[in-house]
């Protein structure tokens, strides 16, 4: 089985092995802004996994509880703690990892999402906690968007999951261009993204019957991912750790697997 539930037949126009194919920004966007409305019913609005489990709930619920456990301690090895220091949430959604930093001494947390919507309901979460700051833009806009709205300058954690399945190959270095900027001396990039196990992998207005919508979403190799990091981040960006999210216990997928990577700045 996919990701998107359905068996793997071979290549179609709307999902293709090996082939680089661009996805559509707007289309992603569209989808995100319908299951967040649709699926904000005041119970989950913190856990996105749930956008994408409908049929599963219960396999949500723990890979959501056992992340956020994991999450900490890969930082913390990293040598980030969860007090006084700032953080940069890239594809924020409703305000997940905000949820984390939430009552944290010293923390300055900005979320940015594309989604129009999510950004509504992580605003309204967070309504009068001043050191909690969300906006609308995209990855491949950020630096405009941190500038724009005086949040610019260096971060200790930068946080991106479930962000790159949806950049086009052209843009990826543009996004991570971005970051180089953004992270202080000893500051830690946080990646999470969905890897194909075989070859590459494209969705592609995929019509989907477990989310009983069209997806689009593109699914790299490790290999692909070993060549991104070591070509666009500099000599004092180091992947100080790196590997499957889940144990093997919860990964339901054949062909694609959530993986990590903790990217350090040499102080």
């Amino acid at each position: 089985m996919t990701k998107d539930g359905a068996a793997n037949n071979g290549n179609n126009e709307n999902r293709i092995s090996g082939k680089p194919t661009d996805i559509s920004d707007d289309e992603v966007k569209s989808f995100f802004d319908d299951r967040a409305a649709e699926k904000n019913d005041g119970k989950s609005r913190y856990r996105p996994t749930f956008f994408l489990y409908d049929t599963d709930p219960e396999l949500a619920e723990k890979r959501d509880l056992y992340e956020a456990e994991q999450f900490l301690l890969r930082l913390k090895r990293a040598g980030i703690g969860d007090h006084s220091i700032r953080i940069l949430d890239i594809g924020c959604g409703v305000g997940r990892w905000a949820d984390v930093y939430r009552g944290k001494e010293g923390c300055e947390y900005v979320g940015v999402d594309f989604s129009e919507e999510m950004i509504r309901i992580a605003k309204e979460e967070y309504k009068g906690e001043d050191n909690f700051k969300f906006y609308v833009g995209r990855f491949q806009d950020l630096s405009e968007i941190l500038k724009k709205n005086g949040c610019d300058g260096k971060y200790d954690l930068i946080v991106i999951t479930g962000v790159f399945m949806y950049i086009n190959d052209s843009d990826v270095p543009l996004c991570i261009s971005q970051l180089i900027p953004c992270v202080s001396d000893g500051g830690v990039i946080y990646i999470n993204n969905p890897i194909c196990l075989q070859s590459r992998l494209t969705l592609k207005d995929f019509y989907s019957k477990e989310l009983q919508s069209q997806y689009s979403a593109i699914y790299r190799t490790k290999e692909e991912w070993d060549e991104i990091n070591g070509s666009n981040y500099p000599s004092e960006f180091k992947t100080v750790e790196c590997d499957f999210t889940y144990p093997e216990e919860m990964r339901n997928r054949s062909d694609t697997a959530d993986f990590y990577w903790v990217i350090k700045k040499q102080a």
